[in-house]
């Protein structure tokens, strides 16, 4: 049930566990046991086996869209962490996030203080981050006086909170809606095959990159020779991976810091079929669900609303959970996982690829067409009933025209 958080390691005294990688490429805690003396703090921060007081609030939900442009299309969703952190940064305070490694094959936690490297840490990482000493960093700048917004996946929120053991009013938590993490080892290994086939080294990713929209987003890639790389999600051999559930840690599956158990303030994520409520919203350029959770989540987003067109009415937390499943629910256990990850071990990232996630001629055919602008156009005609290829041909010139 291990989440890999590194509480215990930078809580223990004696500095006697350390976080290691297992075969999967996992984190976990390893203990020297000559020197410890079994004084228990360690298992006193672990959030496995601890439980948070839930605030007691009611939760405001809102949706949310950066009035920027620009730093809506260069952030996941709606923009929404990017105004956060720089109303922290403007307090002269710091902001916590996950950024990728120089070599691009690891995730970690950084400390941000100004608002150009607030990029750094903007959108999201589809990989478990190695958290290092954030946890002892964080709790120095607290004890400085300095507010600090630290933002991770609930787990991390909830081995954070455990660590500290006392509520700073100038600490500001934010966690994001979580699918599951795939490892840094899986990662590492697509970038090599990667960087092997281009004949390059990646230096930079983006998880979701909006060229082509907010729905049918890409990975885009830099290397060193300044070339750009896009994949369609749908087509990407490790986004599928992901999508596909197999490659998840194990107690992604069961998760013990969903649905309000993190003790952050702030919960951010995509939300999902807004559309259903609130038609003209979405402009598929990406919609933020903000989930406020304590008074004081509710203090930071009124300094930053005036960023933002936003959406309260007739939204609420069941509404929320249908929009997007993943705030409460764990991803059931996929029966392939494990061979998936002695596989890994075995295969080249090409084979395992094609074992477990086939390129299909339908998915050649809706990355042609979407590259085409004729993706988009067969959505609105099935939506409008229009089934035969002929209305289809008639509707994409009209739209054409249009635009």
């Amino acid at each position: 049930m291990c989440v890999g958080c590194g509480s215990c390691v930078q809580k223990c005294p004696l500095k006697c566990i350390s976080l290691r990688t297992d075969e999967e490429g996992f984190y976990y805690p390893y203990v020297n046991t000559k020197k410890c003396v079994d004084c228990g703090k360690c298992e006193s921060v672990c959030p496995c086996i601890n439980s948070l007081k839930q605030f007691k609030e009611k939760i405001d939900v809102w949706c949310v869209k950066h009035k920027d442009n620009v730093v809506r299309f260069n952030s996941s969703s709606g923009g929404v962490f990017s105004a956060l952190a720089e109303c922290i940064i403007h307090q002269n305070g710091v902001v916590v996030g996950v950024t990728m490694s120089n070599n691009c094959k690891l995730a970690e936690h950084i400390v941000v203080q100004s608002y150009e490297d607030i990029k750094k840490i903007r959108g999201s990482k589809y990989l478990q981050s190695n958290i290092g000493d954030i946890y002892l960093r964080t709790e120095k700048y607290l004890e400085q006086g300095k507010k600090v917004l630290f933002s991770g996946t609930p787990c991390q929120i909830k081995g954070l909170k455990l660590f500290l053991n006392k509520d700073f009013d100038n600490l500001v938590c934010v966690d994001v809606i979580c699918h599951g993490v795939p490892s840094q080892k899986l990662w590492a290994k697509y970038i090599e095959y990667l960087q092997e086939k281009l004949k390059s080294r990646i230096i930079n990713v983006n998880f979701r990159s909006k060229k082509y929209g907010w729905l049918d987003f890409e990975t885009k890639y830099w290397d060193n020779q300044e070339h750009q790389y896009f994949r369609f999600n749908f087509e990407d051999p490790y986004f599928r991976m992901f999508n596909s559930v197999f490659c998840l840690r194990p107690s992604c599956y069961q998760c013990q810091a969903k649905d309000g158990k993190s003790g952050a303030d702030i919960t951010l994520g995509d939300f999902w079929n807004i559309e259903t409520i609130h038609p003209i919203f979405n402009d598929s350029k990406g919609l933020s669900m903000v989930l406020l959770n304590s008074n004081k989540g509710k203090r930071l987003f009124e300094e930053v609303k005036e960023n933002f067109y936003s959406i309260n009415k007739g939204l609420n937390y069941e509404l929320a959970k249908k929009c997007n499943p993943a705030i409460y629910k764990s991803q059931s256990y996929h029966p392939a996982r494990d061979i998936f990850y002695k596989d890994m071990n075995k295969l080249s990232f090409k084979k395992l690829s094609k074992k477990y996630t086939p390129k299909t001629l339908k998915i050649i055919l809706k990355g042609v067409l979407l590259k085409a602008g004729v993706w988009d156009c067969i959505k609105k005609c099935l939506g409008e009933g229009i089934t035969d290829s002929y209305g289809m041909l008639l509707t994409y010139k009209k739209w054409k025209k249009v635009e």
